[in-house]
């Protein structure tokens, strides 16, 4: 770990293929392998706000606000909300950013870590 950790830069947003617009906060440099931070219910990014800068050093981490939190998009129906959109969005966004594969780490309740 860094001996000076940054805070997240939050207040960025990413444009998706199907339409979504998610807002998220990131710590690192772009290019190293990137660990996705993936909030439960009711929570947002800042969930994980202290663990990001943690990671910093060796990877690109992003946190972002799922749909229907925070800053990201809130589609009025409710079958936008099911499992299979969240996950496309969570593919969506790592194209987004530049990347093919990563790493989650996804909290509800329990923290459940997955390479993909």
């Amino acid at each position: 770990m860094s001996s000076h950790p940054h805070h997240p830069h939050q207040g960025k947003f990413a444009a998706l293929q199907n339409g979504m617009r998610l807002h998220y906060a990131d710590c690192g440099e772009k290019g190293k392998p990137l660990l996705l931070f993936v909030h439960g219910f009711p929570e947002f990014w800042m969930e994980w706000a202290e663990l990001i800068p943690a990671f910093e050093d060796s990877h690109y981490v992003v946190a972002p606000d799922l749909r229907g939190f925070n800053l990201s998009s809130k589609p009025a129906e409710v079958d936008a909300y099911k499992p299979k959109h969240i996950v496309e969005d969570i593919k969506q966004l790592g194209a987004a950013l530049g990347y093919e594969r990563c790493t989650l780490l996804i909290r509800q309740e329990e923290v459940f870590m997955r390479r993909i």
